[in-house]
């Protein structure tokens, strides 16, 4: 039997395994078992953790030719690597240890960077981690009750919001009514104005006419005293209205 034949068909299939384990994301719970796989043919990353060189070298990750784990998660596929990222894996691996120490997670389909952020807000709230189904489910029931009273809660400020801006449109309507009334107003005296001023525009051009006249008279005929005083008169009065 050729050993080295036998253990690159052995390598290569764990790789395909892994690979294969990576690559759905339709399932919910898909990282689960690329976590198991994992463990599965790599477990000294679960024993060990840090790997030194020689850890390395002896793992299905130096069989297949990479100095490290991380490379091997970051080398593209068509090189032989997962194609994929440290920072993935690392938010797989705390989710996993989550499952490992609850068992009963194992079968729910939730998703890794949920359990991550439900296990960091029961910390938070120093809330122990549900140790059985029976617990998690309660748990999850507080907090869609929890959910459904703040979404209640947000449409009572919502609907109060909603009044509050009525009543503003009300005010704003009732006083634009109010100013286009006093505008309406102002209009009608301005136009009032105008026909006044018109008026005595009209009367100041009928006596500018009229003073033209008795010039031209006088300078016609003889001066006489009556239309000297008309003419000082009609000038004293065209002074008056003009304002100068």
């Amino acid at each position: 039997m050729n050993v080295t034949k036998l253990l690159s068909e052995n390598t290569k299939a764990a790789h395909n395994e892994i690979l294969t384990a990576l690559g759905s994301e339709n399932n919910p719970s898909q990282w689960m078992t690329f976590c198991e796989v994992i463990d599965q043919h790599i477990p000294e990353l679960k024993t060990k953790g840090r790997l030194s060189n020689k850890d390395v070298q002896s793992s299905l990750i130096g069989k297949l030719g990479f100095s490290s784990f991380k490379e091997y998660l970051e080398t593209p596929t068509d090189k032989g690597g997962l194609g994929w990222s440290s920072g993935g894996w690392n938010a797989y691996r705390r989710a996993w240890n989550i499952v490992e120490e609850y068992p009963y997670l194992r079968n729910l389909d939730i998703k890794s960077g949920w359990l991550n952020a439900f296990a960091n807000k029961l910390r938070k709230a120093e809330i122990e981690f549900p140790e059985s189904l029976e617990e998690y489910n309660k748990i999850q029931n507080d907090i869609e009750e929890e959910r459904n009273n703040n979404k209640d809660a947000k449409l009572d400020d919502q609907a109060k919001l909603i009044t509050q801006l009525e009543d503003t449109q009300l005010e704003f309507k009732f006083k634009l009514a109010t100013a286009q009334e006093q505008l309406s107003n102002a209009n009608a005296k301005i136009e009032m104005f105008d026909s006044i001023t018109e008026k005595h525009l009209n009367k100041i051009e009928q006596q500018a006419q009229e003073i033209s006249e008795l010039k031209n008279q006088l300078a016609k005929k003889p001066k006489t005293k009556e239309i000297k005083v008309e003419l000082t008169r009609l000038e004293a009065f065209l002074v008056f209205i003009r304002g100068y």
